[in-house]
């Protein structure tokens, strides 16, 4: 906000992490991201091998962010608390702030907990696989397939570019009788439910399931993702010049 807009971009972001695991040497535990729509599988993938967990909105993220007083409390009040459930707790404590803030109420708000290193080694593999299934489906169910993606679960405000990656994978299976469609889809929403730690949305986001994934409809595909290291490793961004040829 103070210098002309800048931002970190996600190769940025890589060399941040990979800086501190050099100075710590060793991961850092939990990643946390108090700001919107960060709850990508891409992000998750940029973060491998740096860090254990990421915790990250699917959505918007509400001006109060997230509740630090109760979280770190919390922490303080027992320091010996394990990665995984101190993890769960902040996604927890999270939801409770927004189902609860009676002067500001919420209703589409997401947070998620993920293991980093399964997003790398079950969910990315399994979207790979998921995504070359549907570039070979495509002359027969292309309809189907972006019907699929625009039904899915949405998340922004404007263009709404990002989408749940689980709910697009149970529309599909639900749309498309093509067996290795629907094999792949199945391996897609399993990876998911056994790479997350811990996940909660409130009524007007139902079908979150905790990571999106980039998929605009409206306009075309930015050319900074093709510099994401998901991008980069699997076929899911040519699927995306493919769909819309």
């Amino acid at each position: 906000d103070q210098d002309g807009v800048d931002h970190l971009d996600m190769e940025e972001l890589k060399s941040a992490m990979v800086q501190n695991k050099c100075i710590l040497g060793k991961n850092i535990d939990i990643v946390g991201f108090d700001a919107c729509l960060m709850g990508t599988i891409e992000v998750g993938y940029q973060l491998r091998n740096t860090c254990d967990v990421i915790i990250s909105s699917e959505n918007i993220v509400p001006g109060s962010g997230w509740p630090y007083q109760t979280i770190l409390t919390d922490l303080i009040g027992n320091t010996d608390i394990e990665v995984t459930a101190f993890a769960s707790n902040i996604v927890n404590k999270y939801i409770i702030l927004y189902t609860e803030n009676i002067l500001y109420p919420v209703e589409d708000a997401t947070l998620s907990a993920f293991f980093v290193d399964d997003i790398a080694t079950q969910i990315e593999p399994a979207v790979d696989k998921f995504a070359q299934k549907l570039i070979s489906a495509l002359p027969q169910w292309r309809e189907e397939i972006l019907e699929a993606r625009d039904q899915a679960e949405k998340y922004g405000r404007t263009e709404y570019a990002y989408r749940d990656i689980y709910d697009f994978a149970i529309i599909t299976y639900l749309k498309i009788s093509d067996t290795d469609v629907r094999t792949a889809a199945l391996d897609v929403m399993n990876a998911i439910t056994n790479c997350c730690i811990n996940e909660d949305h409130l009524p007007d986001v139902p079908e979150s399931h905790g990571i999106s994934i980039y998929w605009p409809s409206s306009s075309g595909i930015e050319n900074s993702y093709e510099d994401t290291d998901f991008a980069y490793d699997t076929n899911w961004d040519y699927l995306l010049q493919v769909s819309e040829a």
